[in-house]
């Protein structure tokens, strides 16, 4: 038996010029990088997913999270009937992003046996309160953009 499913469309997903507003750079830096677009009438959409790789990825000006809820509202605003299933999309990406512990696990034993005994103890703090990819937690992200 198949199961149907519900195909969102393009205006439940930002704009260009939104999704670079969520990203926190300008329409025009984004515009310059291949990323999946959908066409509906004039209006280029970025899917949610697409959007929210290039925040972990590319421009990290701002928080994942902070990205993932403004699709969501974007698409309470702009698509009410499908908001859930970008909701849906949006959690299935931070989903995939939480590091299982045994993961976590493996890569303190790795620092335990390279780093000095005081930036030990600084990474498995960093890693204890962020529960998230310690690597994160170790590297500065500044709130530059060397493409803007």
């Amino acid at each position: 038996m198949a199961i149907a499913v519900e195909r969102i469309p393009a205006i439940a997903y930002p704009t260009q010029g939104a999704a670079a507003l969520m990203l926190g750079v300008n329409e025009s830096t984004l515009s310059r990088h291949d990323v999946e677009r959908i066409k509906s009438g004039k209006a280029k959409h970025i899917p949610a997913r697409q959007v929210l790789e290039l925040a972990r990825t590319r421009y990290r000006n701002r928080l994942v999270s902070e990205v993932a809820f403004d699709l969501v509202e974007y698409a309470n605003v702009h698509c009410a009937k499908h908001a859930g299933l970008v909701e849906q999309e949006v959690d299935a990406f931070l989903r995939k992003l939480r590091q299982p512990e045994a993961d976590r696990q493996e890569w303190l034993a790795q620092a335990k046996k390279y780093l000095p005994a005081e930036l030990y103890v600084q990474a498995a703090a960093a890693v204890q309160e962020t529960r998230g990819d310690p690597r994160g937690s170790l590297i500065g992200v500044s709130g530059s953009n060397e493409d803007d």
